[in-house]
């Protein structure tokens, strides 16, 4: 009798250390969903003020450009007269305090944890050797031609000491189409050596001398142009007809990076890029985050 009673003390030890062993075991696994979904709800979070710092950068430059659509910012670095799409330095406004700090770079200056920050800059001046390239777009809004007929535009060359070199297609082939070509110096007269006025080609190139030239005025007749190309010389850079917006939020350990196009030509605005929805490489984790 005594070893039944043993027997059955030892079997209700053991089906209580199970059981013990089970909900701690349910406990642990609980606690580490709950503490997951924390930390992913905490990230997300930080992820969307990171977003809303970055739309503050893009309204910032968006400010500017109404005051002037000539305008880029941050101008004279230490390595850059002017902002370009590689060029690493931004103008860093912190939220809460309202400082602003121009030339920042923000690949070796992150701004504090605690910090809600945006790194801004307005670009319109492309790299060295970039082509400017036009094409047709068509979307939900409608079909919008590289160029319309009888419209011209006008790009600064005033940096650009060798030759541009200019392409284009027209889109009515069968039309009587010609593209007119103009220099103008810093005075604003016409560099008459280099105009040309180029007849009856669907699509065609030519090369302009832009030493003394200032700006270059393209205008298509006869039809719009559906793609039309400026290439500057090796190592020398122009000015697109569109100016760029970059903005880099900072929340927490999050970070959000927004970029906008705007047409100078028509005044019209692209859509909004998110690199970190749309890129496939963007990072919404922040600086100091392993």
């Amino acid at each position: 009798m005594q070893h039944s009673t043993n027997s059955q003390r030892g079997t209700a030890l053991l089906i209580t250390m199970v059981v013990i062993a089970v909900l701690g075991s349910l406990s642990f696994s609980i606690g580490r969903v709950s503490l997951a979904r924390f930390t992913q709800v905490a990230r997300l979070e930080d992820s969307l003020n990171a977003y809303q710092a970055a739309s503050a950068g893009i309204e910032d430059g968006l400010l500017r450009f109404r005051f002037s659509n000539t305008v880029q910012a941050p101008l004279a670095c230490p390595t850059a007269d002017s902002p370009t799409t590689s060029t690493q330095f931004f103008v860093r406004t912190d939220i809460a305090t309202g400082q602003t700090t121009t030339c920042v770079d923000s690949t070796s200056s992150a701004p504090p944890v605690a910090d809600t920050v945006y790194d801004m800059k307005v670009y319109h001046t492309l790299d060295q050797g970039v082509a400017e390239i036009q094409a047709t777009v068509t979307n939900a809004r409608g079909t919008f031609p590289a160029l319309k007929q009888d419209q011209s535009v006008e790009y600064d060359v005033s940096n650009t000491q060798d030759t541009v070199q200019v392409s284009w297609v027209f889109a009515n082939p069968g039309a009587l189409n010609a593209l007119e070509i103009i220099p103008l110096d810093q005075s604003g007269s016409v560099v008459r050596s280099e105009k040309r006025f180029i007849r009856g080609s669907a699509s065609g190139n030519t090369s302009i001398k832009v030493t003394g030239v200032s700006t270059l005025r393209i205008r298509p007749f006869g039809s719009d142009l559906k793609r039309y190309t400026l290439t500057p010389a090796a190592g020398q850079s122009i000015s697109s007809r569109d100016t760029y917006i970059e903005s880099t939020g900072y929340f927490g350990r999050s970070k959000r990076k927004l970029k906008i196009t705007l047409d100078r030509l028509s005044g019209s605005i692209q859509e909004l890029y998110d690199f970190v929805l749309f890129s496939g490489s963007g990072n919404i984790v922040g600086p100091g985050t392993p």
